[in-house]
């Protein structure tokens, strides 16, 4: 089939943006590219998943014959490591008494590979968008997936722990780059009705989450289990290889010529237009990169900064509250739930916020209603009722975090989108480790009778009182979203670089 289209012009962007969604927004290619997407996330639950769930890390322990877990040169983590310090100065714990071993193991093993996890979703997340605004986004996923699937199947036949951690933390990293890549890059090829769903691709890990709960089931040897996780991950290469270049960054990169070919494909139509293709071919990767900065630092310094602390503020909420169950006295199986349920529970809460306050609005209210629960929570005495509060951390910090992914993507133009959302989750990352670090101090802080020469500045300090007042006082500097520029109504900014 045959269209003439803007004849003998060359249509402005604005103009291909119009035709190109009155196609998308109904296309069943759109919603393989969305599957695909979502499975990502997937895929990315199921690495993380041997080191989530007691009955994996357990047989992660009997695999390598870990024994009295205290990782010499590494912070110490739950309140079981602390038990050997505190009977060397005769102090009495009965708590730590009525754990076994086992347990005292599986929950440092967990914790442990928490903080791990952090440095490589940190690192990859943020290298991996910078390289996807300079090279591209379809070839720097591609890449990273090949690299992701690599590192998994080494991880079927290492036979060290110190191999196994380093290689998870590369395969996070790979994984937690692809991830950023491919949001970024599902909001550029979606329509501009459907971009938020980009946001709901991410939470497909909790699908994840329940899929692996079942496998841990039927699976007791370490191998089976890595060779399982190994093969889903040649999906996200095909993937990776499927889902297109962005149109947005095409036009930003002036390649224009590639944006209507993709713009064919989703049409089924063949349009005859005059293109004046002017292209960054003799431009230096350098040069580009040192402009993206340059723009940044001048432009928007401020919105970058108020934005990674609002995901600090998110994510502390959120890593911390997940960390906490696993270190209250519930079951790990449990805990699993409860954070579910509150992510769950909390999209359905992002769509009427975004639809009637908007997500600088909806950010601040949300942010309110933060520090209430932390205030809240200072008030509770018994220990089920601080269980309900740390999953409500976990359902506000999630909301918000939901909310800034999207703020993100409006906010910066095409050529930082991606770096910009990867410095977010380089952030969320780096709270993974830190909220690791923190919640294992204050659950020490807690026990009784800890001796005067006991001297460590975190524990004298920070309590469960004082961890609820600190968490509702951090999240008092999220209204400072006020300051962040209203961006309702308005479509994907696509400023030039050049």
């Amino acid at each position: 089939m045959h269209r003439v289209s803007f004849i003998d012009l060359e249509p402005s962007e604005r103009e291909y943006f119009e035709e190109y969604d009155k196609y998308n927004k109904i296309s069943l290619w759109f919603i393989l590219v969305l599957i695909l997407r979502s499975f990502i996330p997937f895929c990315y639950s199921l690495q993380v998943g041997p080191f989530s769930f007691p009955k994996s890390v357990d047989v992660y322990i009997k695999e390598f014959s870990i024994q009295n877990v205290s990782f010499q040169g590494f912070p110490s983590f739950s309140i079981c490591s602390k038990k050997e310090y505190f009977q060397d100065n005769n102090t009495i714990l009965s708590y730590a008494d009525n754990q076994t071993e086992t347990e005292c193991d599986v929950k440092n093993v967990a914790l442990r590979m928490n903080t791990l996890k952090g440095f490589g979703y940190s690192l990859g997340a943020l290298s991996g968008g910078v390289l996807a605004d300079v090279f591209g986004r379809r070839i720097t996923s591609f890449l990273f997936s090949i690299a992701w699937n690599v590192t998994s199947l080494v991880l079927v036949f290492v036979h060290s722990r110190i191999l196994v951690e380093s290689f998870y933390i590369i395969a996070v990293g790979c994984c937690s780059a692809v991830n950023v890549i491919t949001l970024v890059n599902f909001a550029e090829i979606a329509s501009k009705n459907n971009i938020i769903l980009a946001v709901y691709t991410v939470p497909t890990y909790i699908f994840g989450d329940i899929l692996f709960h079942f496998m841990t089931n039927g699976v007791i040897i370490w191998k089976h289990l890595m060779v399982m996780i190994a093969s889903t991950i040649f999906i996200v290469v095909f993937a990776c290889w499927y889902i297109p270049e962005s149109p947005r960054w095409l036009f930003n990169k002036k390649k224009k010529k590639k944006a209507y070919d993709l713009l064919k494909e989703i049409s089924g139509l063949k349009y005859k237009i005059g293109i004046t293709e002017t292209t960054e071919k003799n431009l230096r990767k350098a040069t580009v990169f040192q402009k993206m900065f340059k723009f940044l630092f001048e432009n928007k310094l401020k919105h970058f900064i108020i934005s990674g602390l609002l995901v600090a503020i998110s994510s502390l909420n959120y890593s911390c509250g997940k960390l906490r169950l696993i270190l209250h006295d519930i079951p790990m199986r449990e805990f699993g739930l409860l954070a579910n349920v509150a992510e769950t529970l909390s999209l359905l809460f992002v769509v009427p916020v975004y639809i009637f306050f908007g997500k600088r609005c909806g950010m601040f209210l949300t942010y309110i209603l933060m520090c209430v629960e932390g205030l809240m929570a200072l008030l509770a005495k018994e220990s089920a009722e601080k269980i309900y509060y740390d999953v409500f951390n976990i359902f506000f910090g999630f909301s918000t975090l939901c909310l800034i992914w999207l703020y993100t993507l409006y906010l910066f133009p095409t050529f930082l989108r991606a770096t910009a959302l990867g410095y977010a989750y380089f952030i969320f990352g780096m709270t993974l480790t830190g909220g690791s670090f923190l919640v294992s101090e204050i659950n020490v802080s807690n026990l009784k009778n800890v001796q005067q020469e006991y001297e460590n500045i975190v524990l004298q300090i920070l309590g469960e009182f004082n961890y609820y007042l600190i968490l509702s006082l951090i999240g008092i500097l999220g209204l400072t979203s006020v300051a962040l520029p209203n961006i309702s109504g308005q479509e994907l900014s696509n400023t030039k670089l050049i």
